[in-house]
């Protein structure tokens, strides 16, 4: 038995980016004030302390954790692991034939045209282990892959004969899909030695400028936008390239650990799951087969004989080594139909509504670190954002709350003349290193008089006033909206206001939200008539986006997980991505992957061999192992630089827009 090991490359997106550490200041009056009911008042403090957030792939937040507690807990598992282990042989189990070291394989045993990690098939069930490397061969599934097989064996027949079809298009698709990988790192890197030299030479150039006229001043390149400029571009090119690779901790959140393990598994499994019925449809005798976790990286394997496996006609050979990237293809359509329609439709049938015809996102998770934490319940529907309404769900929460410039208020709020006051104007003394203001007093917020003209944010402030934010935006009753003064009719002397906040740390962001069915203050909510529940928030809107998990399925019901439908969504996203890589980059031309033996297979089809010319001195066998061992380490040398240029470029690009946690 020959092991191998199949390389796999995984195709999920994570984006991350870096912003400052989150000193949360609460300001909530519940009781103490008249007119509170309605909202709560939050504001967010931001030093410039510069750490590591993460913006996942699918658009939501995730817990912080890093690298040390990372490795700590993976060290801890696989010690766990080792123990459970030395205690089943120690104790010896009789169920199952625990080896506390992976033994050889079989130096007897025959070449297999499939990559297996199997450890021996002397007994019904083995436990192997060394370290960081955990497997278990069993041939309790055996006698099911052959009645899968018998069940129908005309259908099995047509299915695999379209697999092979489909394995010989992948095999053309997935070499160009990695020639176009390639052309595109290697532009990146040429893109990216240019930018380097490029600004090499205009340090050079300037120092040169700068010695002739007998100065000393040094400029720095950081400072120069045009070259800073160049670099970026150039570096932004990374987060363009056809594969990322799947790094914990580094492209990878280290919070979806989970959902990569069991996505890396599904995939692993189906694609066995192929190789094994088709071996017994051809009548193939299964040694064995598992499961293995090797380091980070779950995975399946069967033990075919490859002996018996060589004695099969062709098409026949083509039928078992193509089976499996096209059972991971036809799962990868079944969860991109999952995905788009059949899981929003089962959610509802068991509680779930859906939120894409009358807008809005519910709350499934909220971070304790946040300042909305207790202000925002869990399954209410966040449908407004200041004047903005989620009419498209996720997309418009995202595209508000992540959007680089600030927001137009549509309309002003009617101040009366009795809630303007004299105190002095520190609430509206706001820069870059106070964008909170320099005001002692948090709950006051600078206002100015509403105008429809477009201003630039550090505009000149129009009859400014240190006004309760709390009593102005989310009042109970609320307070009228208005485009002038004259439209402040039921105010006596009213004018017409609009927050000032020139700086993205210190924007003012209203919140409007719908209690879920249950909650109490639903009902009340009913009762009194009331249409609006909201809270201020001010800071970062990032943070809002961050600290806030939102779906558009909220339950019905209070006993209802309101997390379910996210994490099936994540599950099956990865999946999805996972087993679509492996159905067209396992049937690559390459060593140790299931193109390798498809390719010479495919090549004793097109140079068959008479008897007296099998061996190596016959013309066709000499053409084919030239053709066979050129592509194959052509395909090899093409696969390692695209995977170790896409891990360059996603180590640089996730290392500048911040890292993944």
């Amino acid at each position: 038995e020959k092991q191998t090991t199949s390389v796999f490359l995984g195709s999920a997106l994570t984006f991350a980016r870096t912003f400052e550490t989150n000193i949360h200041k609460k300001v909530c009056w519940g009781s103490s004030l008249p007119n509170t009911d309605s909202g709560c008042f939050l504001r967010q403090r931001r030093p410039n302390i510069p750490v590591y957030y993460v913006l996942p792939s699918d658009t939501q937040p995730s817990r912080r954790m890093s690298l040390l507690d990372f490795f700590g807990g993976f060290l801890y598992c696989w010690f766990v692991v080792h123990l459970v282990v030395f205690l089943l042989n120690y104790c010896g189990v009789k169920k199952a034939k625990v080896k506390p070291w992976l033994r050889a394989s079989n130096p007897e045993a025959g070449t297999t045209y499939l990559p297996t990690t199997s450890a021996s098939a002397s007994s019904s069930s083995t436990l192997s282990i060394k370290l960081f490397n955990l497997r278990y061969t069993t041939t309790w599934f055996n006698p099911m892959f052959t009645r899968l097989a018998e069940w129908a064996p005309r259908f099995w027949e047509v299915w695999f004969t379209i697999g092979v079809w489909f394995g010989l298009l992948a095999m053309f698709v997935g070499v160009g899909v990695l020639v176009f990988a390639a052309y595109k790192i290697g532009l990146w890197a040429l893109k990216a030695a240019a930018a380097v030299v490029f600004a090499s030479s205009s340090r050079a150039a300037a120092a040169s400028a700068s010695l002739g006229r007998n100065s000393l001043v040094k400029r720095a390149y950081e400072d120069d936008p045009v070259l800073m400029g160049s670099a970026d571009t150039e570096m932004d090119d990374g987060g363009n390239q056809v594969f990322v690779p799947v790094i914990p901790g580094v492209t990878l959140p280290i919070s979806h650990i989970g959902y990569y393990l069991l996505a890396l598994l599904v995939s692993g499994v189906f694609h066995e799951a192929g190789h094994a019925i088709a071996a017994a449809r051809e009548g193939i005798p299964i040694n064995n087969a598992g499961i293995f976790l090797y380091i980070l990286y779950p995975g399946a394997f069967v033990d075919i004989p490859s002996r018996t496996l060589a004695l099969l006609p062709p098409l026949r050979q083509l039928r078992v080594i193509c089976a499996g990237v096209w059972h991971n293809a036809v799962l990868y359509l079944g969860l991109s139909l999952a995905l788009s329609v059949g899981l929003k439709i089962g959610f509802q049938l068991i509680g779930w509504k859906l939120l894409e015809a009358t807008g809005g996102v519910a709350i499934v998770a909220i971070s304790q670190n946040s300042a909305l934490y207790g202000h925002l319940s869990i399954s209410s529907v966040i449908y407004r954002l200041d004047d903005t309404y989620l009419d498209n769900n996720i997309k418009d929460w995202n595209d508000f709350l992540l959007s680089l410039t600030n927001h137009d208020t549509q309309n002003g709020f009617c101040v009366g003349i009795k809630e303007l006051s004299d105190d002095p104007l520190d609430c509206c003394q706001i820069d870059a290193e106070n964008p909170f203001s320099k005001s002692s007093n948090p709950s006051l917020s600078c206002f100015e008089r509403f105008s429809h003209q477009k201003q630039p944010p550090e505009h000149s402030l129009r009859n400014p006033f240190c006004l309760p934010s709390l009593n102005i935006l989310a009042s109970s009753p609320p307070h009228e909206r208005c485009e002038t003064d004259f439209d402040c009719g039921g105010v006596v002397g009213g004018i017409c206001m609009t927050p000032y906040a020139p700086f993205k740390a210190g924007r003012v962001l209203r919140i409007y939200f719908k209690w879920p069915p249950w909650h109490p203050e639903a009902a009340k909510m009913d009762r009194e008539k009331e249409d609006e529940k909201s809270v201020v928030f001010i800071g970062e809107l990032v943070d809002v986006w961050e600290s806030v998990q939102v779906s558009v399925l909220q339950p019905q019901y209070s006993f209802l997980p309101v997390w379910l439908p996210h994490v099936i969504e994540m599950t099956l996203s990865y999946t999805c991505s996972f087993t679509l890589a492996l159905s067209l980059l396992n049937i690559l031309p390459a060593f140790h992957l299931d193109g390798e033996y498809a390719l010479t297979t495919i090549l004793s089809i097109v140079y068959p061999s008479r008897e007296e010319t099998m061996s190596t001195s016959g013309h066709n066998a000499r053409a084919r192992k030239r053709i066979e061992h050129s592509l194959i380490w052509c395909t090899s040398i093409l696969v390692g630089f695209v995977v170790a240029g896409s891990l360059v470029t996603g180590i640089v690009q996730t290392a500048k827009n911040g890292g993944a946690r």
